[in-house]
């Protein structure tokens, strides 16, 4: 897959992508994540945005990420205690 680009995934995103994937992220996970990180670009890019927006917003946004980056971990260990 490494020459493809990954459907969802806008191209300055590409190459941390394919690291998401390696990681145990499934397609859909690194599309999502995707997302928030161009959400993000979005909302510093408000004209009049306060720091404690910001802030809000970076906490916010962070959540969802660690979120889905655990859950490859989960899988993963869910499979193990489960014997599948």
């Amino acid at each position: 897959m490494s020459g493809e680009e990954l459907a969802g995934v806008p191209a300055e995103l590409q190459m941390v992508a394919r690291q998401w994937l390696d990681a145990g992220m499934t397609h859909d996970e690194v599309v999502v994540f995707a997302m928030t990180v161009t959400l993000w670009n979005r909302i510093v890019d408000m004209p009049n945005l306060h720091d404690n927006d910001a802030d809000e917003y970076t906490d916010l946004l962070h959540k969802i990420q660690d979120k889905i980056a655990s859950r490859p971990f989960f899988r993963a260990t869910t499979s193990v205690e489960s014997g599948t």
